[in-house]
Order: C-alpha cells, then structure tokens, then sequence
C-alpha cells in the first residue's frame, strides 16, 4: 500500500515537473520575445522582441557616441565628440544569440537554459574600436595652434652696447602620447560619461 503510495505521487511529481518544463518552453516559443535575464552590455532585452532588443541597443550605442572628449591643453581646451572619432561597436551576433535562447535542444536544455538566465543573467559585452587617423588629425589640426615655438637668446649691439635676449623654451603637444591617452581612458573602467584628458605637453628647448 506504501509502495503504491509512493509510486503515485512519484508519477504526479513528474506529470506536474513535466507540465511546467512544457508550459515554461512553450511560452517562451509563443511568445517570440527574448528571455528575461538576457542583457547587451548594461541593456536589458528580455521580453523583447528582436526588432525592439535592436532598437533598444542602437540607441544606447547612439547615446554612447554622443559623449565627448575635451583635451585639455595647459590653459586651453579643445571638445570633439566620440562619433566624429570613428567610435563604433565591433560587429556581433549577439541578438541573434539571445533570440535562441530556450529554442534549441531538448525540453530539457530549454527548460535549463531559461532558468539559468532568469537566475544568474546573460550579458554580451559590447567590444568599441575608435579610429586613431581622426584621433591624431584632431589633436594635430587643433593641437597645433597652441604650440609654442622655442626662441634662442640674441645679442646685438645697440648706442655702443650689447642687449641680450635669454632665450624661450618651446611647448608642442605630444599627439601619440596623447591619442594613447584617450584611448586608454576609453577603456574598460570608463564610466560612460563625457572624457576629459589632459594633454601630454612637452617642452622645446632652444638651440
């Protein structure tokens, strides 16, 4: 009688697992939207469809190329925006990916595969390159107004006496420092928000 017991609601535990794997998977096919729990980069796009999870992550790019970089040079400064820089995302896949998520395999990979994304999330990090020939012809092109030229000491003879000049140290941006700079700050511990470097700026002295 125990034995029987047992057995009926072993085979109700499975009937009743069974139904939820099938209505869980099942739903999540219907529904043609993305898993909860699935993210590009800080854009969560679960519950999306894939046209909207695309939409939601051009803007967030769109937002990010909005940001600026403000070179700081001594007492002067000079702004352009990352778009203008060649800021752009690496091409991916990754919609594509998170669209599959819970539709392939078994019941049971499914089933796995929403749970596990519902419990401990699913993010594709977004990979940025930035195009370094802007970069430098910004830095050269505005860099360069704010050169100092060096200018050595002169001696001349003026109502039978000798004037001296001393001679002026030089400044000129380094632009490869510099370009390395920005790039760096770019990097994985940025912030998103709008840069501010100081420029590298070296000293020329006189001959």
């Amino acid at each position: 009688m125990k034995k029987k017991t047992a057995y009926k609601i072993m085979l109700f535990a499975i009937c009743f697992f069974s139904t939820i794997v099938v209505s869980k998977v099942n739903a999540a096919e219907d529904d043609n939207v993305i898993s909860q729990g699935i993210y590009i980069d800080s854009v969560h796009i679960g519950g999306m469809t894939e046209q909207e999870a695309k939409e939601a992550v051009e803007n967030y790019i769109n937002d990010l190329k909005s940001k600026t970089v403000t070179v700081m040079i001594e007492d002067k400064s000079e702004t352009i925006s990352l778009q203008e820089l060649g800021y752009s995302p690496v091409e991916n896949d990754f919609i594509e990916q998170a669209v599959r998520v819970g539709k392939e395999g078994n019941l049971i990979k499914r089933y796995k595969d929403l749970k596990d994304v519902e419990v401990d999330k699913l993010t594709f990090d977004l990979e940025f390159t930035i195009d370094d020939s802007k970069i430098k012809e910004f830095l050269e092109t505005k860099g360069s107004i704010y050169d100092v030229e060096p200018v050595n000491a002169t001696v001349r003879r003026e109502n039978s006496a000798f004037v001296y000049t001393d001679d002026v140290v030089g400044k000129k941006l380094d632009v490869m420092e510099t370009l390395k700079m920005i790039k760096e700050a770019l990097g994985a511990s940025w912030n998103q928000e709008d840069l501010s470097i100081a420029a590298k700026v070296d000293e020329v002295q006189p001959k």
